[in-house]
């Protein structure tokens, strides 16, 4: 599949881009003969005619691969949930990160202790987007990790699993996998000790689709079926002894969230909307949008750039995930639902999900001596924070993502971006001067 999409996207756009300014690059040639020759009108309209088809093939060849531009707004957009006294510590560091072209859109949000500012930077797309705001949804990625760990906490809670269970009593009778993938735990799983691959399927699957998403913000998932994770699971080769070390696996994490919602009997959405969104008032989360939510998607960016007025973008598709293996990063939310969230994880005693969220908390192995990760969390010591940090971030072709919150539960912070620039760095900045109560450290 992803061979044809490159085939079908990739091609066409070289070839119409290639022509382009062949014929560009004739005509102008052709233009220089005739101009020292007469009579000319009839050289000169074949002339213009051919730069006019020349350009035309170049900008569809550039549309057709995702290709944007738009003039720099200034000042960007700004709106606010009106909490001006924690403005000061957002404002500056989003409009910086979208006036310097890193992004189209941004929305973030902090927390402090009982006051909270949510706050969105820029347009949903370079093209008559509208301004960001609270109820604009982006792609969140591996953030959604976090839901799949707290929905194996739930599911703990109740009785159903453990942490120690082999996935293997958990697979249907006909998935035979090798005896040491069966005995992979899903405390292995949710761990990311489990000793699977990053990524399901074969090296050249892989390329193609990092190729895939490189040439024309195509989607690297789009390929995939249950059938193929499965298949990929019996056949898989772990990487090094189950336990014995932590290497990230989208593989592991998108098999967990398969595991729980069949365990559970119920699609991983319905599970995770029912089990986690629900209880804590988030309406606008979800892998499958409404029309209403699908008209507030931001649109995604795999490159953006700023050229002094002028912005230029590179469109990326929007990924998908096959039947219930959207545990890995398949939801899609907005700034308000992921601030609830936030608060839900910072604050667990005020939560319908107090228990389970505890548990999601607990480090279950370590990474090093800074370093250790709990059920979808990575908790981390950074300069400046003051202490340990329960945080993850999360990337798609189009979107980064980051969430974050200090152990005392005091200080908070969720940044959603519509590019593929990283927005660690600056979700980092906003937090330590948050915990430091000063809007500026370097």
């Amino acid at each position: 599949m992803e061979s044809k999409l490159l085939l079908f996207q990739w091609l066409p756009a070289t070839v119409l881009i290639t022509v382009g300014a062949t014929a560009l690059l004739m005509a102008i040639l052709a233009a220089g003969w005739a101009l020292r020759r007469k009579p000319v009108s009839r050289v000169c309209r074949l002339v213009l005619f051919g730069a006019l088809a020349g350009v035309a093939a170049c900008v569809a060849g550039l549309l057709f691969i995702g290709f944007t531009v738009n003039v720099r707004e200034t000042p960007v957009p700004e709106w606010s949930d009106g909490s001006s006294s924690l403005a000061t510590f957002l404002r500056e560091p989003c409009a910086d990160f979208v006036r310097t072209g890193k992004a189209v859109g941004l929305v973030a949000a902090i927390v402090d202790g009982d006051e909270t500012c949510l706050m969105g930077i820029g347009r949903t797309s370079l093209i008559a987007g509208r301004p960001v705001n609270g109820d604009t949804l982006f792609e969140i990625g591996s953030i959604t990790k976090t839901f799949t760990g707290l929905l194996l906490a739930i599911e703990i809670q109740r009785g159903r699993l453990g942490l120690e269970c082999p996935i293997g009593t958990l697979l249907p009778s006909t998935i035979l996998p090798p005896e040491a993938v069966s005995n992979i735990t899903l405390r292995q799983l949710v761990t990311h000790s489990s000793g699977l691959p990053r990524l399901p399927g074969n090296a050249a699957a892989m390329w193609r689709g990092a190729l895939a998403m490189l040439l024309y913000g195509g989607d690297p998932y789009a390929g995939l079926t249950e059938e193929d994770y499965l298949r990929a699971l019996q056949g898989a080769a772990l990487e090094f002894e189950p336990g014995s070390r932590s290497s990230y696996s989208n593989f592991g994490a998108a098999l967990l969230g398969w595991m729980i919602a069949r365990q559970v009997g119920r699609d991983y959405e319905e599970m995770a909307l029912a089990e986690i969104c629900g209880p804590l008032r988030m309406k606008n989360t979800a892998i499958n949008l409404t029309a209403q939510q699908e008209e507030n998607l931001a649109a995604g960016y795999r490159a953006v750039e700023k050229l002094g007025a002028i912005v230029v973008g590179l469109r990326s598709n929007f990924w998908t995930s096959p039947g219930n293996f959207e545990g890995a990063g398949g939801l899609r939310s907005s700034g308000s639902d992921m601030l609830a969230y936030l608060r839900a994880q910072m604050r667990p005693k005020n939560s319908p999900l107090a228990a389970s969220l505890r548990q999601s908390h607990e480090p279950l192995f370590p990474m090093g001596r800074d370093r250790a990760i709990a059920m979808g969390w990575i908790v981390s010591t950074f300069k400046g924070a003051g202490g340990p940090i329960f945080w993850h971030n999360g990337g798609t072709g189009g979107f980064r993502s980051f969430i974050g919150f200090d152990e005392s539960g005091q200080h908070g912070i969720l940044v959603l971006s519509n590019s593929a620039e990283s927005v660690d760095a600056i979700a980092l900045k906003i937090l330590r001067n948050l915990i430091a109560k000063s809007p500026r450290i370097p």
